[in-house]
Parts: structure tokens; C-alpha cells; sequence
């Protein structure tokens, strides 16, 4: 009786396991399936050799170098690869083809990760941790506030202009990086609740001081945490959890303003905002009229100043960083918006005249992409169109549970797309170059980034005021760049310049 029970256990536990992999091996041979070439594993069993080699690369600020080199060298080059992460199959790829496929023609087959899930679900349900109908009614939501119509150069330039006075004249050094994290929480702040918090203009409000302190540090935390799972909460961290509270308790008080405002319908934020008898568009002023809980519009809340600060930040600084060591670059810029602007302020349709700058804000989108990585996991069984057999042209089976992992940052750096001078930064490549699905700095599909014009419109209007103020730009410092991985990638050292005006 015994034997036979433990008989029935095995069997219980095997058949299953041997039907699903018949499923499987049948599945793949119908779309012609191969495996990818794999990750040269010492350790087969949890893959904690390729663990300690990209964490070491990540404390040393050289991750997407390293994942990049990475691609490079396993069987001579490789655009897409398998790799054992603590014991599951996880699929790299930097293959435009299996991209479009994953996020665009096939993206119903996958869904977000649950590590992103579960780290950005410290702030909530929100449009980036959400699908379904949820995450339908979140981007409904927001859209309106990045049409065209929304994006006012004279909101912009209040704000700009407190950035200038900011910057010595006189060729002392100053760090861009605090001044430009100033700056876009200002803006978003006027666009989607209504109301600025004028760091820039020396609001000393503790509640946006301690948010704006906290953001940078839980930012990176974050990304460490989507990108490593239960493993990044093993040991507490106190640090992070006052960052959490503090941005918490300055959602709080726009929290209670939409309740408010949901209690008494004022008009009070929404004629503030009327120019040429049209209404602006507030996210706070609709958040209040949708009928969320308290938790979800604290949610939403917290996603879009996230997304609003942080990406713009990220382009602000690289940027900068970039051009102040490419003195022919900050010539050409700088001879651009003189000649065309003739020292009168831009407006959004002049912004979109100016041809090399344009061409400037593509290639640190390129080289630097804000989203340098991004992922999804399989729901159902599927397949990606290419990476599979010695030659990488066959399509490779993708198991319901894997991850597959996309990096913009290497597939930006591929020599047989971009050039063999791919590594450098030249803007005028884009003169002639046109792109599809090899070029992604805000992601693609139907969860393309909605504010992608609004962050390029603010960093374009925010370089061209601080062209037309000042005539030269250098570093303030020995730095090269190093990467820092926030929810938006930027520069790890500071971003320490010195201005000067001509004589």
C-alpha cells in the first residue's frame, strides 16, 4: 500500500511535468523553433556567476556596458541570448524584430513583470503598474495633458527663467543636477496639479523640500529592486523608507486638495488656468471628478510626477553633461539658435525648426536612452521571431512565465545599424538616418511613454534659453561619464559646469 501511494505521488508529480514539456517541444517545432545561444554559466543551477558579475558592474556604474560587452562576446556576437537567473530561463535581447514583437504585434501574450509591480506598488496601482482595463482608464486620464495644446512655452519659461538666474555668469563652477531636478518637479507640478511648488523661485515648503531630497535616492532604489526581485528586501533599509514616507506626505496634500475639490466642485484651480477662454487641462482637477478612492488617486498622482520629474531630469542632465565636452556641438547649437531665434524667445513651432538641435537630442537619446532596459513576461506560451540556431535567424520558443528582457541601450549601440563609429557622439548621423523599431528611447507599442513630446519640448525650450543666455560651457570637473540607473537612466557624477557670457 505504501509503495504504491508513493508510486501514485511520483507519477503525480512527473506526468504533469512530461505532458507540459510534450506541449512545449510540440509548440516549437511547428513555428520551427531553435534555442538561443546561452550565457557561458559556470554555476547552471541558480546562474549566480552572471548575479555577481552584473551586480559589480552595477555598483561600478558600467551595468549597460558590461550587459552590452556582454552581447558582443558570446559566440562572437549575438543580438539576442538566454541566461539563468536564480534558477529560471530569462531571454536578453537587443533584436528590433523580437522588440516590435514583444511590445507592439505580439504584446497581449505578455504582461509587466511582478518585480515592477511589486516595487512601484509602494505608491500604488498606477498607469505603470497596472493592465487591463485599469491601466486603460489611467492613460484615458492622462492624455489629455500632453496634447499639443497643453504645452505652453510661457508655463515653461516662468520656470526657465528662475533656472537662468540661478547659474553664475562669471565662469564658477555650479552642479545642473539639483537645479535641473528643481525645475521639472516646478513644471510638473503647474501642469498636473495646478499648481507650482517655485523651488526654483525659493519655495522652502519642508513637504516638497524633503520630496524633492528623497526622489533621487528611492528612485534608485527602485531599480535595483524591479531589476532583482525579493532579493533587494532581504535585508531593511530604513533610508528607504523615509524617502517612501516623505514623497507619500507630499502627495498627501494634493490628495486631500482633489478630495476636496470633489466635496465642492470649485473653480477655484480651474479659472486660474483659463487663457483664450479655454480651459487648461488639470490632472488633479479630473483626478478629483473620476470618483477614485483616496489610495488610487495617490497613485496616480505619484506615477505622473514620477514619470514628469524624473525623465526630463535625466535628458536635462545628460544633455549637458555631453554637449560641455563636445565644444564643436555647443558651437553648432549655439550658432543655430542665434540665427534663427534672433534673441527672441522660442515657441513650440520654432522649437521644431531648429534642425540641429533635433538632431543633438536624438543621439543622446540614443547613446543614452532614459529607458536603457525594459521587460516583460510571457502569459501564454509564445514565440519571438529571431535569436534562435548558430546564425540568430530562426524564432525562439518563449515559455508562458519567461521574462524577456529588451535593452534599448545595446541595440543603440550596434554597429550594423548605427555605424562603426557607433560608440561616439555625433548628432549629424541623424541627418540621413532613419529608424523604426531599431530606435527606442521611450519604449513602443500601445504603452509607448505619453509625455515623450512634452519631455523633449521642456529639455528643447530649456537648452535653447540657456544658449541664447550664455556664449560658452565647460566642465566644472574631471568626470567622465558613468552610468546611474534611477527610473530614468542619468549621469552618476555630478553634473558640475562653468557658464560665461561673451565679452
Amino acid at each position: 500500500m505504501k509503495v504504491a501511494l508513493l508510486i501514485l505521488c511520483i507519477l503525480s508529480a512527473v506526468v504533469p511535468r512530461g505532458w507540459r514539456w510534450y506541449i512545449e517541444r510540440k509548440q516549437a517545432r511547428k513555428h520551427n523553433c531553435k534555442a538561443p545561444p546561452s550565457y557561458p554559466h559556470w554555476d547552471l543551477i541558480f546562474g549566480l556567476d552572471a548575479l555577481l558579475k552584473f551586480f559589480k558592474a552595477f555598483w561600478q556604474h558600467r551595468l549597460m556596458i558590461e550587459i552590452n560587452k556582454t552581447f558582443d562576446d558570446i559566440q562572437g556576437g549575438v543580438h539576442t541570448f538566454s541566461i539563468n537567473f536564480l534558477g529560471s530561463t530569462t531571454i536578453y535581447t537587443r533584436e528590433p524584430e523580437n522588440v516590435k514583437s514583444v511590445f507592439a504585434t505580439n504584446h497581449k501574450s505578455y504582461t509587466i513583470p511582478q518585480t515592477r509591480k511589486d516595487s512601484l506598488g509602494i505608491f500604488g496601482p498606477g498607469i505603470f503598474t497596472s493592465d487591463g482595463q485599469h491601466w486603460e482608464a489611467s492613460r484615458a486620464l492622462l492624455r489629455p495633458n500632453f496634447m499639443r495644446s497643453q504645452l505652453d512655452t510661457r508655463l515653461i519659461e516662468v520656470h526657465v527663467s528662475a533656472l537662468i538666474t540661478k547659474i553664475p555668469k562669471d565662469g564658477s563652477a555650479i552642479d545642473l543636477v539639483e537645479l535641473f531636478s528643481d525645475l521639472t518637479m516646478d513644471i510638473a507640478t503647474e501642469l498636473f496639479l495646478g499648481e507650482s511648488t517655485h523651488l526654483l523661485q525659493g519655495n522652502r515648503d519642508p513637504k516638497a523640500l524633503r520630496f524633492s531630497e528623497a526622489f533621487g535616492f528611492v528612485s534608485e532604489k527602485l531599480s535595483v529592486k524591479m531589476g532583482i526581485g525579493w532579493l533587494a528586501n532581504v535585508l531593511p533599509d530604513r533610508k528607504f523608507d523615509d524617502g517612501v514616507r516623505d514623497l507619500k506626505e507630499f502627495i498627501g496634500v494634493y490628495v486631500k486638495r482633489a478630495l476636496d475639490l470633489r466635496c465642492r466642485i470649485s473653480d477655484e484651480i480651474v479659472e486660474k488656468h483659463e487663457t483664450n477662454d479655454k480651459r487648461r487641462y488639470v490632472f488633479l482637477t479630473e483626478l478629483a471628478k473620476s470618483g477614485y478612492p483616496q489610495s488610487r488617486i495617490a497613485a496616480e498622482l505619484m506615477n505622473v510626477i514620477t514619470a514628469g520629474r524624473g525623465s526630463i531630469t535625466s535628458i536635462l542632465t545628460v544633455l549637458w553633461f555631453t554637449i560641455a565636452r563636445q565644444p564643436e556641438v555647443f558651437k553648432k547649437l549655439k550658432h543655430e539658435v542665434d540665427v534663427v531665434l534672433e534673441g527672441r524667445l522660442p515657441t513650440f513651432e520654432e522649437l521644431k525648426s531648429l534642425r540641429y538641435l533635433g538632431l543633438t537630442l536624438k543621439e543622446i537619446q540614443r547613446m543614452y536612452p532614459v529607458i536603457p532596459v525594459n521587460s516583460r513576461v510571457a502569459i501564454v506560451d509564445t514565440i519571438i521571431p529571431l535569436g534562435g540556431g548558430l546564425d540568430g535567424l530562426s524564432p525562439v520558443f518563449i515559455k508562458k512565465g519567461t521574462r524577456v528582457l529588451h535593452f534599448p541601450f545595446a541595440m543603440h549601440r550596434r554597429k550594423d545599424i548605427f555605424g562603426a563609429d557607433a560608440d561616439n557622439f555625433i548628432p549629424e548621423r541623424w541627418a540621413d538616418l532613419r529608424t523604426s523599431w531599431e530606435y527606442l528611447p521611450f519604449s513602443g507599442g500601445p504603452r509607448t511613454c505619453l509625455g515623450q513630446q512634452m519631455a523633449l519640448t521642456e529639455a528643447s525650450y530649456t537648452t535653447v534659453r540657456m544658449l541664447q543666455a550664455f556664449d560658452n560651457v565647460e566642465p566644472g570637473d574631471d568626470s567622465v561619464w558613468a552610468e546611474k540607473l534611477v527610473l530614468a537612466m542619468s549621469v552618476e557624477s555630478a553634473c558640475c559646469l562653468k557658464f560665461a557670457r561673451g565679452k
